[in-house]
Order: C-alpha cells, then sequence, then structure tokens
C-alpha cells in the first residue's frame, strides 16, 4: 500500500490541506444535514476523504444515512477489529467489509467508496479504495439499494462522524480532512489524489473544485473556524454541528504533525484523547508514554501542560526517552532525559540535578527545545528557561538503544490517587487552549510560546532537510 505519512519531497509543492477536523467520541461531536431537492441519480455516488484514526480497536462510525431512524441508506465504520465496512442498504446482504485492517493511528488514510447499484454483479457495484488501493473485501455482498446521503426525504438525515439510528451513537474519533460526496458521480481515488511526481510512492490530495458534485454533492474543506459544516462544493449543502462542534486543527495529510502514540502503551492503561494529545495515566505500575515521530536529527519544539499530578515526590516527569517503554518511570533507562515536577533532573535512574527547575503546579506548560544537531535539551516552563537558561548534554541520538529521540512522559507512582495528566501540543492540534498563537521560523505550529530560533514544530514538512 502506497505510504501517505509524507517526505521532504511534497514540503513545499504541489496542493496544500490547510485544515482537518478533529471528531472526539466523548463529546458526542458530529456534523449532520436533512436535505432538500432532487439526487443526479439515486444509483450512483462516490465518497472520499481523509481519516487519520486517533483510537483504534472501536467500532466507530465516519458517515451514515439514516431513513426514519432506521438503519437503511448507506454508513462507512470502522469495525471493533479495525476492518472498514461499507453498508449500503437495509439488510444483512448488502455488507461490505475489507480483508485488510488499518491500525496504524500516525498515518493519514485516503478512503474512496463507489457504489453503482445498476452495475453487473456485486463486485462491481461497490468499491473501496485506501491509498488508492482497491480493496479485496471478504465480505462482499454488494447488493446495493438506493443512495439514502443527501435524500431528499423529511425524514432523511446524513450525518459525518457519528451513526444515529434508533437512538444508538457509535462517534468517530480521529482527524477528517477533504470530506467529498459527488451525486451522480462514478469516480475512482485519482479524481481525488495523485502519486507525487518526486516520490512516486507517496498518495496525496488533489484540488477538487473541478470536479462535478452533483446536485447534492458536498466538499467540506474544514477552513472555515466555527463554521466546519461549511459546504464549498457550490451547492451550499452545508452540514450543522449535531451535539458538539467539531474543532478545526493544521494536522492534515499534506503536513502530517506528532501526537502522543495510543499503541506504545505499557501496560494498555493510559487513557488517549483530543486526537491522542491528551494522555491520563492509569492505576498501575510506573510507566511512560511515547510519542508518534521519533526525532534523530534537527532542532524541534514542543510543549506539555502538565495539567493534573500530586505536588512532591516527583509524580510526573516530562521529557524525552531514547529506549524502549518499559514499567519504569522516565528518567530510569540511560537514554532518558526528564524534568520532575519536584524541580529535579533524572537521567539513568540518577538525580543529576535536584534544582534544575522551578516546581511545577497543575496547569504549567513545559516547553522542551531538542537540540539534535549540538546533543542537548533545555525546558520551560511558562515561557521561562530553567537551568539558568544552560543546556543539558544528551548522548547522541544514533547510540541511543532507538537510534531516535521520542517525546515522552511518565507517572512515577501508579497510585490511582496520583495519577498524571499531561495535554500535549506539538504544532497541529492542542489539548490545552493555546491563548497567544505562535508559529515556528517555517510558519508552521500554533504554540503558546514562542520556539527558540531555529527550533521547529514535529510535522512531516518540517522534516527531510530540517532534520528528522
Amino acid at each position: 500500500m502506497p505510504l501517505i505519512l509524507g517526505t521532504n519531497s511534497i514540503k513545499d509543492t504541489g496542493y496544500n490541506v490547510a485544515n482537518s477536523a478533529n471528531f472526539e467520541s466523548a463529546n458526542s461531536q458530529a456534523l449532520s444535514k436533512d436535505y432538500s431537492g432532487t439526487h443526479s441519480d439515486t444509483n450512483q455516488g462516490t465518497w472520499s476523504m481523509w481519516i487519520k484514526r486517533a483510537k483504534l480497536a472501536t467500532r466507530m462510525k465516519i458517515f451514515g444515512a439514516y431513513i426514519d431512524g432506521n438503519q437503511s441508506g448507506q454508513n462507512l465504520e470502522f469495525q471493533a477489529n479495525d476492518t472498514l465496512r461499507y453498508r449500503a442498504g437495509s439488510g444483512s446482504s448488502d455488507i461490505n467489509i475489507t480483508d485488510a485492517v488499518y491500525r496504524d493511528p500516525s498515518a493519514w488514510y485516503h478512503i474512496v467508496v463507489q457504489q453503482d447499484s445498476d452495475a453487473s454483479g456485486a463486485s462491481n457495484q461497490v468499491k473501496i479504495w485506501v491509498n488508492n488501493t482497491l480493496q479485496t473485501l471478504s465480505t462482499n455482498n454488494g447488493a446495493p439499494g438506493i443512495i439514502q446521503f443527501g435524500h431528499a426525504d423529511a425524514a432523511a438525515n446524513s450525518i459525518i462522524g457519528a451513526e444515529e439510528s434508533a437512538g444508538n451513537s457509535t462517534y468517530f474519533d480521529g482527524y477528517m480532512a477533504e470530506f467529498a460526496y459527488c451525486d451522480g458521480q462514478k469516480l475512482d481515488p485519482t479524481s481525488f489524489g495523485e502519486y507525487d511526481e518526486d516520490s512516486p510512492t507517496i498518495w496525496k490530495p488533489k484540488d477538487l473544485s473541478g470536479l462535478t458534485f452533483g446536485s447534492q454533492g458536498v466538499w467540506l474543506d474544514f477552513e472555515t473556524s466555527g463554521t466546519m459544516g461549511n459546504d464549498v462544493s457550490g451547492n451550499n449543502n452545508d452540514f450543522a454541528t449535531e451535539d458538539n462542534a467539531v474543532e478545526q486543527t493544521t494536522d492534515t495529510p499534506t503536513n502530517n504533525f506528532c501526537t502522543m502514540n495510543p499503541l506504545d502503551n505499557y501496560y494498555a492503561g493510559s487513557t488517549f484523547s483530543e486526537g491522542n494529545n491528551k494522555v491520563v495515566t492509569a492505576a498501575s505500575p510506573s510507566g511512560y508514554n511515547v510519542s508518534t515521530i521519533g526525532l534523530s536529527a534537527g532542532k524541534w519544539y514542543w510543549e506539555v501542560e502538565a495539567d493534573s499530578f500530586s505536588t512532591g515526590n516527583d509524580y510526573c516527569q516530562i521529557g524525552i526517552s531514547g529506549s524502549p517503554t518499559s514499567a519504569q518511570w522516565l528518567g530510569y533507562n540511560p537514554y532518558d532525559w526528564a524534568m520532575s515536577n519536584d524541580s529535579v533532573l533524572y537521567n539513568d535512574e540518577t538525580e543529576l540535578d535536584q534544582s534544575y527547575s522551578s516546581a511545577m503546579s497543575a496547569g504549567d506548560i513545559v516547553s522542551v527545545a531538542l537540540n539534535l544537531d549540538d546533543n542537548e535539551i533545555k525546558f520551560y516552563i511558562n515561557g521561562t528557561v530553567q537551568n539558568s537558561g544552560n543546556a543539558t548534554s544528551i548522548t547522541a541520538a544514533a547510540s541511543t538503544t532507538l537510534g531516535a529521540y521520542f517525546a515522552a512522559a511518565s507517572d512515577f507512582s501508579g497510585s490511582a490517587s496520583n495519577l498524571v495528566t499531561t495535554k500535549w501540543n506539538f504544532g497541529g492540534f492542542s489539548a490545552f487552549t493555546v491563548s497567544s498563537g505562535n508559529a515556528d521560523d517555517n510558519g508552521y505550529g500554533n504554540f503558546e510560546y514562542a520556539p527558540p530560533s531555529g527550533f521547529l514544530a514535529v510535522c512531516t514538512k518540517n522534516l527531510g532537510s530540517d532534520g528528522g
């Protein structure tokens, strides 16, 4: 399957997706519309969207269409086993399930679903592509009825990011970009994406402005903050907020930002939310969590709000790790460097400095400036550099166990009464409110404090010639 994480070859060229929408299942976030008007064709239609998953192994809807609260119409979902399922009618004979699974929370997936109820044979009636690869369907029943998404029935409801049927809601959790429905159009993925001319394994988005969307078609680019359901297809088929407003981000398939990694979760106990930028530790032995992108060269910046922890006893550590995660606190291993809430700098199970920093208070924002050109690190608390402005020397990334450093934080105690909550901001989508707004030298990221000169947000457009 083609890669879509991104490389330096698409850093400044090609179509740029400016924004995505973050859907948070715990906040019941979705977009919906009751349509009016007439379909261009109720037997043919194509859906396209770019998805970055935040929660795995959970059933959740990407889009759906329902009549009178029944499960008739179209719906696309991730199943609990991480396959994709498309339902195109009202019975069990209309279910189509991919053979492949999708379990990478760091990657953007491009999903295209094509329905042609007039075609001969089930394999031609429903087709699903992921990253321009036609999927083998372990269940391929075809048998689609008429297209209900965009249906003009007064009782119809078309919804993005959830299922609403007979009172059941299965909300999507993750990022979505460039959602398009082309009414009456039978299109393949090349209408929505293309291979990068310099890296022919990189599948990237295309400008959709030249497409014919049909009378009930829609294109949501999520660029209008506060009106995330704004339709830019020319049809003005705007979607409304269903319960709580989805949030705008700059984490997109053309600039993929780092988040925390729910797969690297030693006891599988920490809870991830806010697009994998909020982490709450579990009541279990000590352990730490790390980011999705490892860094081996260059200068990098990110922020962490130490949102909740018990004071004293070094319960919360924030820093970097070049070691495999383990049942230990951050700073225990030889390639970990961590600043604790109790002012101590740790490395290799050693207190390097017991008065390294000011003591952290709940709600403080810790900034990390990682310099892998000179192999050193600086920490800041609420914008003030610690250790009197002196950098701390670290082992070269190439000499660490992992060959790279990952952003990390830990819970020293593991006690149910001392759980640690951290909120992360790598620049694409912050789990805490950014009240000021500062970009890096390349113009990427949105931070509470200005990154030091030369230090960049951890995103794919900064990887490559700038390090990584």
